[in-house]
C-alpha cells in the first residue's frame, strides 16, 4: 500500500494512477528488473535441453547451476539422424542396386531390396500396360519388346540384390534356389527376404 502525496489518503492498489479521494495523479511504481545475465542463463538452459537446477547460497540469493548440452552437439545429432533417414528411399535403392550391378558379395537391407522390387514392378506394369492399351499393333509389339528387354537388363541386379539380402540375415545366397521347389519354395524364400537383417557384422560383412 502507498499514500497519496497530495492528501495522505491510503491507496491499497500500488498500480493505481489516481487518488480516489482527491483525484491527484500518483507517481508510477518502480519495478525492479531481474538481471539480464540470470534470465539469459535460464533461457539457454531451457532452449538447449540441458539439465539445470537452482540452488540457494548463504546470502539467500538464488543462482543457476547444472550441466547444459552443447548447442552444436544437438544440431549435429539431429542433422545426422535426418541424413540417415533421408537416404533410405526409392531413388537411393535403385542407384545402389545398379551401381552393384553384378555384385554378389556383401549385404543388402530390407529397404534396399524391397524398394528395388517396387521400382521393377512399376516399370514393368507401365510398359506392359502401354502395350495393351495402344491399339496399333506395331507400337504394341514395340512396347512388349521394350518390356522383355528391360526384364533382361534388370535380371542380374535383381538376382544380386536377392543374394545380398540373404547375406544380410546370415544365410547363403544359394537359398535363391528355393524358387525352383514347387508350391512352397517361393513362400519359404519370401519369409527369409522379409526378415530383419543381423545387427552388426556377420559372416558376410557389415550392414550397409
Amino acid at each position: 500500500m502507498k499514500k497519496c502525496p497530495n492528501c495522505g489518503n491510503i491507496i491499497e492498489n500500488d498500480n493505481a494512477k489516481f487518488c480516489r479521494k482527491c483525484g491527484a495523479k500518483q507517481p508510477e511504481a518502480v519495478v525492479k528488473e531481474q538481471p539480464v545475465e540470470k534470465l539469459s542463463s535460464v533461457n539457454d538452459g531451457i532452449l538447449l535441453g540441458g539439465s539445470s537446477r537452482i540452488s540457494t547460497n548463504e546470502d539467500g540469493a538464488q543462482s543457476l547451476s547444472g550441466q547444459r548440452t552443447s548447442h552444436s552437439t544437438v544440431v549435429d545429432s539431429f542433422s545426422s539422424y535426418v541424413d540417415k533417414s533421408d537416404q533410405k528411399n526409392l531413388s537411393w535403392a535403385v542407384r545402389t542396386c545398379f551401381s552393384k550391378y553384378a555384385t554378389f558379395n556383401g549385404r543388402a537391407s530390407r529397404s534396399e531390396y524391397w524398394y528395388f522390387c517396387l521400382f521393377n514392378c512399376l516399370i514393368s506394369i507401365i510398359l506392359f500396360g502401354l502395350a495393351l492399351i495402344i491399339n496399333q499393333e506395331t507400337v504394341s509389339l514395340l512396347f512388349l519388346g521394350i518390356t522383355f528387354l528391360y526384364m533382361i537388363v534388370v535380371f542380374l541386379p535383381a538376382l544380386s540384390v536377392t543374394v545380398r539380402r540373404l547375406h544380410d540375415i546370415g544365410k547363403s545366397g544359394w537359398l535363391y534356389c528355393l524358387n525352383f521347389i514347387p508350391y512352397v519354395g517361393v513362400f519359404i524364400l519370401l519369409f527369409f527376404l522379409c526378415k530383419k537383417g543381423d545387427d552388426g557384422e556377420n559372416a558376410y560383412g557389415d550392414p550397409n
